[in-house]
C-alpha cells in the first residue's frame, strides 16, 4: 500500500511532500515524482517452497543385469533313444539275474 502526500509550491509546482507505504520483507520499492508524473516500481526476492513429497524422481538411468539362461549340453534325439535302449537292457538283465537268483534258491531249498 502507497500513501503519498502531494503540495503546490508559489509557483503552482506540484511537489511530493511524503511517501509512506508498506510492504514485507523481501519487497523492494523505488519511488519517484518528476514532471507530474509518479514513477513506483516494486521489486521482489525469489522465494523457495519446499513441498513435502513421498514419491523421489531420479533422471539417471540405471541397467539392470538380466539373466539368460543357456541351455548347454542338450542331447540329441540319437542320444536320447540310445540312453532309452540301455535302460530297457538294464531292466532286462536284472530280470534274468533275479530269475537266475530265483531258481538258485529253489534248488539249494530242496
Amino acid at each position: 500500500m502507497l500513501t503519498a502526500y502531494f503540495e503546490c509550491d508559489s509557483l503552482n509546482n506540484v511537489l511530493l511532500k511524503t511517501v509512506a507505504e508498506q510492504k514485507s520483507k523481501r519487497v523492494a520499492s523505488d519511488v519517484g515524482f518528476k514532471d507530474g508524473r509518479l514513477n513506483y516500481k516494486a521489486t521482489t526476492d525469489r522465494d523457495t517452497v519446499y513441498l513435502p513429497s513421498d514419491t523421489i524422481y531420479f533422471d539417471k538411468e540405471v541397467p539392470v543385469p538380466v539373466e539368460i539362461e543357456k541351455e548347454v549340453n542338450v542331447l540329441t534325439k540319437w542320444q536320447a533313444i540310445r540312453i532309452w535302449i540301455g535302460n530297457i537292457v538294464l531292466i532286462i538283465l536284472f530280470a534274468l539275474a533275479g530269475w537266475k537268483v530265483f531258481k538258485l534258491y529253489l534248488k539249494l531249498k530242496k
